[in-house]
């Protein structure tokens, strides 16, 4: 499908659930974009919200898809609302997410424009906005809320003390974006937070079924199929999550990992961890946390280039994720062995 010589329909596809705090400014920020708005659908997936989240999807002209509260998950929602998609593009935002400008959404839509080949394309980093709280600057400043995903180099936006270089395949600069040949070896964490995707080639190429959805892996199954051309705008996207406390945010990365990496029953495509060619970047991960020398030193290196105060949480999320992550592995394992022990004793001998 040719998208060169038109004004791509879009799709906007969103998952809530008791997000009253963020959806306004989410919708508000779709609705004022300079792109014609009889081409934008937005589709939201809720999962039983009883605060104002249905009023304010309503207000902004949204649809909104029921899922039922035992199937509620971000990754359900979302892909519900993916197969309601009707849009020649479909951008995945969550609810937490704000464009920044009202060019935003014509930025995204121009290397479709310029390349018929085009399969995704999303910002390369997180915006920053010294009004935001804490842990929001944090994760904006270091282009993700993970440090293991940051130190296995896998993230898909940019830390604000990196100059603008992308190391996910072929890369050529295009001015206003970066066209990158994407490596299958190489796929960062792709899909969430912003990314604009031909809907076409998603429902022909990717698992989308509501029970397998997860955003990475959808385009892991295009990039290994040989639909590999993306797009990082030089553009910027806000992320909301509103962090108050640290142990809430340590507690949502603890649940996380817990619910889509351990607990999940659907087999996923995206290997986080692939043995030999990942071990030396997480063992320097285990050493540099454990140690806080290299942390720290990288926060002061941020500091530097963006005078910020939430650097200097660096060094506490990266060591208190360390220990974290290691309980939960552990726990995880133990149980493992624990069950299939039980198991083989009722089956006999």
């Amino acid at each position: 499908m040719s998208l060169q010589a038109k004004t791509p329909s879009i799709s906007v596809v969103i998952a809530t659930y008791h997000s009253e705090r963020t959806i306004g400014k989410c919708l508000a920020s779709v609705r004022s974009q300079k792109y014609p708005q009889d081409r934008i659908r937005i589709i939201v997936a809720d999962g039983g919200s009883t605060d104002q989240t249905h009023a304010l999807v309503k207000k902004y002209g949204g649809e909104i898809i029921p899922i039922p509260p035992d199937r509620q998950s971000a990754e359900y929602n979302k892909g519900v609302a993916v197969r309601a998609a009707t849009g020649d593009l479909i951008l995945m935002i969550d609810h937490d997410n704000v464009l920044p400008h009202p060019e935003w959404l014509n930025n995204m839509v121009k290397p479709f424009h310029d390349n018929k080949d085009m399969v995704a394309v999303q910002t390369l980093r997180y915006g920053y906005d010294p009004t935001l709280s804490l842990l929001d600057r944090y994760c904006a400043l270091f282009g993700a809320s993970d440090p293991v995903v940051y130190y296995l180099g896998k993230c898909d936006r940019l830390p604000w003390f990196r100059s603008e270089a992308i190391h996910f395949g072929q890369v050529s600069d295009k001015g206003s974006y970066y066209l990158v040949k994407m490596d299958p070896d190489r796929i960062p964490t792709l899909g969430a937070n912003g990314c604009l995707v031909r809907r076409d080639l998603l429902f022909a190429h990717a698992q989308i079924s509501e029970e397998a959805f997860f955003h990475i892996d959808v385009h892991v199954d295009l990039i290994t199929q040989g639909w590999d051309t993306y797009a990082f705008t030089k553009d910027t996207l806000l992320h909301l999550t509103s962090y108050r406390q640290l142990r809430s945010f340590l507690w949502r990365r603890k649940l996380f990992v817990e619910q889509f990496y351990l607990a999940t029953k659907a087999k996923r495509r995206y290997i986080m961890f692939r043995g030999r060619q990942d071990l030396p970047r997480l063992v320097f991960f285990i050493v540099a946390a454990a140690t806080l020398v290299w942390p720290t030193l990288e926060a002061v290196k941020g500091y530097l280039n963006v005078r910020d105060r939430a650097w200097f949480l660096h060094p506490v999320i990266a060591l208190s994720l360390l220990i974290i992550y290691s309980y939960t592995m552990t726990m995880s394992s133990v149980r493992a062995k624990f069950a299939s022990v039980d198991i083989r004793s009722k089956n006999g001998p």
